[in-house]
């Protein structure tokens, strides 16, 4: 093998592996609120389309108490920040704040689509933080937290809305090939799908 096929290679099982820890991390923290402050139903969720305050009360509730080193980064837009160039150019969802783990990977929450019974929360996850390729479906990707208060339905994935509903792999391998510009973020639901592993027919390696 040459050695930009094993860079290659090399960057994509530890794409695949941070993705999963991730996912892993981020459900054992939701799992270990669960026990402090009840099912989701009873949780304050954020119910403003953007509010910054509502985004991170959630953060600091719910996630950071059950997150081993872990820090927060936060973004003032007037203060030319790098953190508030990260997160407003790279990840564009009007973040906060980063979230940044001792591993070097990073993350930014923002609400959408939110009332009192139903909303989500957006979160761009990259695996290396600020170090290149700052890449949609590369290296910076989404998970989405779906939920309906007074149906008590939850779900925490891989990908956003636009995938949120599909179930068959042709399904998320299309959509992907078809991606463009940030709907390439929603690509980690195939990987998710495929057990955490980028395959050859994954379009963005």
């Amino acid at each position: 093998m040459t050695l930009p096929t094993l860079i290659a290679s090399y960057n994509k099982q530890e794409c695949s592996v941070r993705l999963k820890k991730f996912y892993s991390t981020m459900s054992n923290a939701f799992n270990l609120a669960t026990i402090d402050y009840g099912a989701m139903r009873y949780w304050e969720f954020p119910n403003e389309l953007g509010n910054k305050l509502q985004m991170s009360n959630f953060a600091k509730t719910y996630l950071f108490p059950y997150l081993v080193g872990i820090r927060e980064c936060v973004s003032d837009t007037n203060s030319g920040s790098i953190c508030s160039q990260y997160a407003g150019n790279i990840l564009h969802i009007g973040a906060h704040a980063l979230y940044i783990f001792e591993d070097g990977s990073c993350f930014a929450m923002d609400s959408g689509g939110v009332n009192d019974i139903h909303g989500a929360i957006h979160i761009i996850y990259d695996y290396n933080c600020m170090k290149k390729p700052n890449e949609f479906g590369k290296d910076v990707f989404e998970f989405i937290i779906d939920w309906w208060k007074y149906e008590d339905k939850y779900t925490f994935k891989a990908g956003g809305y636009s995938v949120l509903n599909m179930t068959t792999r042709e399904e998320l391998l299309n959509y992907c090939k078809n991606a463009q510009d940030s709907d390439k973020l929603e690509c980690a639901a195939l990987i998710q799908y495929d057990g955490w592993e980028i395959k050859d027919d994954y379009p963005w390696w």
